[in-house]
């Protein structure tokens, strides 16, 4: 595990905490949901808030001493994946520095998510990924397979 990993791994409980502070929100763990039409998608929110929402929390390392402002355009973070496999009206992306706390409500974007995520994780599931379950290469030194458009 590297150092960014660990970072975000220790501060994401006190993110959360700040998060709760801030927003009055409850928050509690969660587990993996599984798309009920796509079993082959599946995410893991950070939490979930007493009034409906996800939560997604990022504690960049890169921006430890950073503003948010100045942290959030080393970061690209998306919840739409999540709000589509979960169900949920919202998540709260939550970006946590030792400075500071922002937090962006996301709705879900149904057109974005029909017409352009959803046949790219499926082609991606279709075309990379079970082929190297059924067949893989890696094990055998043989060269990644090159998806077919």
């Amino acid at each position: 595990m590297n150092a960014a990993v660990q970072y975000g791994q220790m501060n994401e409980k006190n993110a959360i905490h700040s998060y709760c502070e801030k927003t009055g929100e409850k928050v509690m763990e969660c587990g993996l949901f599984v798309h009920l039409d796509c079993g082959y998608l599946a995410a893991s929110p950070d939490g979930l808030t007493d009034s409906g929402g996800i939560i997604k929390v990022k504690c960049p390392k890169a921006a430890e001493h950073l503003t948010i402002q100045e942290s959030i355009k080393t970061i690209k973070g998306f919840c739409l994946d999540k709000l589509h496999v979960t169900g949920k009206e919202w998540c709260d992306f939550i970006v946590w520095t030792d400075n500071d706390i922002y937090v962006e409500r996301i709705f879900p974007d149904y057109d974005f998510w029909r017409q352009t995520l959803l046949p790219k994780l499926t082609f991606f599931f279709e075309k990379v990924l079970l082929p190297e379950i059924v067949d893989p290469r890696k094990c055998t030194s043989m060269d990644i397979r090159e998806p077919d458009n």
